[in-house]
Formats: structure tokens, sequence, C-alpha cells
């Protein structure tokens, strides 16, 4: 059926969609491709292709490698990457105590590398922390609205009213939907978009109930994951954990809303652990594929950043300082909201390392 006919609109929708799609999928391939031959640049992808130039079918799944590593990672790294660089500019005492580790065991000769990694473990608690503190995701969603409620954790009235009118109308929609002869029976599992964050000017941001009685863990999504707050395990399979209310369970957390780095030489573990207790990275079934590659771009971005550049709030006219409330956007992916600092590099022999580096 043509798009223009009554309810085909849709495939003028995904039509534009596949188009943009393949421009995703081609245009930066094909200049990675062209800067590696060029030595304007290099890109695994671009190497892999040139090995098999000549393969269609094999030139394809490289696009399809390099796209997607992109498409989910581009935000959540945008994310920790300026999450980090706030919370150092917020905390120069710690960013002094990275520097002068990274000094002791590097140098100023050269730029840290992964084998130095077990090396700097201060540097691994300032990571561990920023990513307790601030995942890129708080929230873990539950399937549906109306009965997995706990005490803790609140949201606006107006997100609240805005995810309930989304709620019924999706369950709307969906009740009324057939599928190869069949509706959708259990329509209540399906729920509408999150609602928005609310913030204390700290950073910190939480859900709240209008009712005052019955709280939130999270809103929407049919992910399975069963560990909750505290490390309750809930019966209910559906029930679902929190990142936020897991990072500052203050059984396992003292004094959980500060950013305290050197919390980690006190576990058990050490700031050296397995990857997957750092729930920002998710966990059971739907935990993140890519948390490796995440893992090791927000390690490299902290000594990076503490081996070159002093972080420091900026400065009126006056030469007083302006205050940074530290305040996160009120989207799926938290990014700190825009605020005033300086960046300058520590010395000239930072400055040449920094221009030095292929990174």
């Amino acid at each position: 059926m043509p798009s223009f006919f009554p309810g085909c609109e849709f495939k003028k929708t995904a039509r534009e969609f596949q188009e943009n799609f393949n421009e995703l999928d081609t245009i930066p391939f094909d200049r990675a491709v062209n800067n590696l031959k060029t030595g304007a640049g290099i890109s695994l992808m671009a190497e892999l292709a040139l090995e098999n130039e000549g393969k269609p079918a094999e030139i394809e799944i490289i696009k399809g490698m390099g796209t997607t590593s992109f498409i989910g990672a581009s935000d959540t790294t945008m994310s920790a990457i300026s999450t980090v660089l706030l919370i150092l500019t917020l905390h120069p005492d710690v960013q002094a105590k990275g520097q002068a580790e990274i000094d002791g065991v590097v140098g100023r000769d050269r730029l840290p590398t992964f084998e130095d990694r077990k090396s700097l473990p201060y540097v691994q608690s300032i990571y561990r922390e920023i990513m307790r503190l601030h995942p890129a995701v708080p929230v873990v969603d539950l399937p549906y609205f109306g009965k997995n409620r706990f005490p803790g954790y609140w949201a606006t009235r107006e997100a609240l009213k805005q995810y309930i009118k989304n709620q019924r109308k999706y369950q709307t929609r969906l009740s009324k939907a057939v599928v190869s002869g069949r509706k959708f029976k259990n329509s209540r599992r399906f729920s509408g978009p999150q609602p928005a964050y609310v913030s204390d000017g700290e950073g910190n941001q939480r859900f709240e109930d209008p009712s005052g009685d019955e709280d939130l863990v999270g809103l929407g999504g049919n992910s399975n994951a069963v560990a909750g707050p505290s490390g309750h395990q809930y019966d209910d399979k559906q029930d679902q954990g929190e990142f936020w209310a897991m990072n500052r369970d203050p059984n396992v957390y003292s004094e959980p809303d500060k950013f305290i780095p050197e919390r980690f030489f006190n576990s058990a573990s050490g700031p050296f652990t397995s990857i997957n207790e750092i729930y920002a990275y998710g966990f059971g079934r739907r935990v993140c594929v890519g948390r490796y590659m995440a893992d090791n771009t927000a390690w490299l971005t902290i000594v990076y950043v503490l081996a070159t550049l002093n972080l420091r709030k900026a400065k009126d006219g006056e030469g007083k300082e302006i205050d940074i409330p530290g305040e996160f956007t009120q989207t799926f992916f938290r990014h700190p909201k825009p605020y005033q600092s300086s960046i300058t590099p520590r010395d000239s022999r930072a400055r040449e390392l920094m221009f030095a580096s292929p990174n």
C-alpha cells in the first residue's frame, strides 16, 4: 500500500528512518577509511575494512559493528566524561591527591597507560566513587506502574501526572491492537516514558509520589533484575532494583550522599573489584554488553585529565569564584547542566604530552 493511503503514514516515517540510518552507517565509516588511507587518523573499523576489501558481506558487518558501538555508547560515555569533569572541579582536594599518585607512579614524562592501572588505587577509587554517586542511567525501570512501590524514592507531581497520562494512552492503544488475529491481553505490562528527575542542588535526584505514603523504585520498562535496595531480593521476579538506591544504600556505604573516594580502601574487596560489582553498568540478564569498553574509556578519561589538567571554578571580574550548583539534566541519561569552570594544563610538559598523544 502507498504511504499516502489512510493508515499507512508510518511507511513514510520508516523510509525516513532508514535513510537516516544508512547515512549514520555509511558516512562515518567512509570517512574513517579515507582518514586511515591518507594518514589523517586511525580506526579499528577502517583497518578491518581494508583487510576485508572486496568482501561486501564482511564490510557490512564491520560497518554495523562501528555503528552499534557509537549508538550504544555515545550518550552514556558523554554523560560519564562530563560528570568526571564536574566532580573533579567540585573537589580540588581529591584532584590533588589523584595527581600526586600519578606523579609518584608514572612520573611527568609520559601519560598513564592501562598497565599502570593496578598501581593507581586512588585513581581507581575516584572512578568507582563517581560511578557510584552519578551513574549515567540512575534508574532501573519497573515493568508496569501501580504495583511495585517501596519507601524512600520520590518524583514530582507533574512528572507523575504526565506519566499516568502517557501510561493510559499506551494501555488504550495496546488494548485495541491486534497482531496476527490476537489482542494484547496484558496491555498493562507496557508503559509510557520516564518522568523527570528532581534535583536538590547537590546533584541528587529522586522520584516523589504525591500521595506521600507510597513511593516508586522506577517507572516503565520491562527488565527482570531482582536485586533491590539493601540487597533485598524480592519474591516477585518483576520487581526492580534501582541503581540510585543500590549505590546509596546506607547499610553498605557510610554517608552515602557524599563524595568520598577513600571509602573503597576500607571495603572488603578494595578499589579493584569485578566490573560486575559496579552497578552503573547494570546487572543480571540486562547488564551492559559494552561495559568493558565503557570501563576503559571512563578510567582513561579520569587518569588523563588528572595527569595533564587543572580543573578549577571560574572567577568573576572581582576575582571571586563562581559557584557551581552541580545540577543535572532531567533526562533519561544524566548530564551536568551548563556551568563555568577554568581548565588549564598543569604545566608546559603536560601541554606537550596532550598534543603528542594520538588520543
